[in-house]
């Protein structure tokens, strides 16, 4: 960082790319130039009956930040074929919620940070006090995590699906 602060050196992209991902920041903020915003989806269809969807009218066309509640998203990859729902290359994606505020997550499938520094795809549960959680996995044969101090939790929002393999 202080060769960088002196321009003494120019990072190559791959380093540029680290450094920007340690701050969150996104790498034209990096260079000193304005955030850009997390972008949005536009809405290209609705569902009807059935497994139908049609095309939206012009005047109905709207966009979904992926920013929502106002928070970047937590997004973690699917690395494994063994969480039911999911399978390897998905993404799942949530705004982060501190340890506070997760009374309105229970029962809701999250992206949780421990206390103690475990990171889990999980169910968030009551604990048997408040601010504790257990958690419950997405495996019948995995037992839950009892009376767990939660440092965030993410509940899952958006799942973008990797292409079929």
């Amino acid at each position: 960082l202080a060769d960088l602060r002196r321009k003494a050196s120019i990072p190559s992209l791959l380093t540029a790319s680290k450094l920007a991902t340690a701050l969150r920041w996104s790498l034209n903020e990096l260079r000193g130039g304005l955030a850009v915003g997390p972008g949005n989806l536009k809405v290209t269809g609705i569902t009807g009956s059935g497994e139908m969807w049609a095309e939206v009218t012009p005047s109905a066309n709207r966009e979904i930040s992926l920013a929502i509640l106002g928070e970047p998203l937590e997004t973690i990859e699917i690395g494994t074929n063994d969480i039911p729902g999911y399978r390897q290359g998905d993404f799942a994606a949530g705004p982060r919620m501190l340890a506070g505020n997760l009374d309105n997550l229970i029962g809701a499938e999250c992206i949780v940070h421990t206390k103690d520094g475990r990171r889990l795809l999980t169910y968030l549960m009551r604990g048997s006090k408040r601010g504790l959680y257990t958690l419950r996995s997405h495996l019948a044969t995995v037992p839950d995590l009892v009376d767990v101090a939660i440092d965030w939790a993410a509940p899952v929002k958006i799942v973008f699906r990797s292409p079929q393999q």
